[in-house]
């Protein structure tokens, strides 16, 4: 069944504003950790600026639940406003005094993450047709996946063969390059670190 027109500008727009959206917060969440270390010089505060986008993750079946008992619309307009709002916040952060601003908005921007992909998951199969749900849904997957994990937590495809993330480099034991699997012979080398 074809998408009619108006729905296809519809489905764009969505995905373009998601993916815009996206990018500025995990351009966002990089940003506010180097922001920190330039005021503090300290790693360990730059790291809690991370921690805090990427903390509500770990409530997110209480926030879903409040998700489904919350109009969604309004509630994904409502967020994006705060969020946005909360922005300006960032205005009177000038010295390593006020990095504690910086973590409720990046807080906020972890809650939000939460809240928002709850909420599209939840109104875009009432507000698509089947065949355009499953691309939008692939599209907004592949953008949630990025912000969380980067390109490493997705396995990629090219040229018909898959490429799987490496998490360990020739000088560790057990490394076998593209095929994988344990060394089978000679003795294993030491990590380098």
């Amino acid at each position: 069944m074809p998408v009619p027109v108006g729905q296809r500008r519809t489905i764009a727009l969505f995905v373009v504003v998601s993916l815009v959206s996206g990018f500025g917060g995990t351009a966002m969440s990089l940003v506010a950790g180097i922001w920190v270390m330039a005021l503090t010089d300290s790693a360990s505060l730059a790291a809690m600026a991370g921690f805090c986008v990427f903390f509500p993750t770990l409530f997110g079946p209480l926030l879903g639940a409040l998700v489904d008992r919350l109009p969604r619309r309004p509630l994904l307009v409502w967020t994006n406003l705060v969020v946005a709002a909360s922005l300006l916040l960032l205005l009177a952060v000038r010295s390593a005094d006020q990095v504690w601003l910086l973590y409720v908005v990046m807080l906020g921007y972890g809650i939000s993450y939460v809240l928002l992909d709850a909420a599209e998951a939840a109104w875009l199969p009432a507000a698509l047709p089947g065949d355009a749900l499953g691309r939008v849904d692939g599209l907004r997957m592949r953008r949630r996946r990025r912000r969380f994990g980067g390109a490493g937590v997705s396995r990629r495809r090219r040229r018909g063969r898959s490429r799987r993330p490496r998490t360990a480099g020739p000088a560790c034991p057990g490394w076998r390059g593209r095929r994988g699997g344990p060394r089978s012979r000679g003795p294993a080398r030491r990590c380098a670190w």
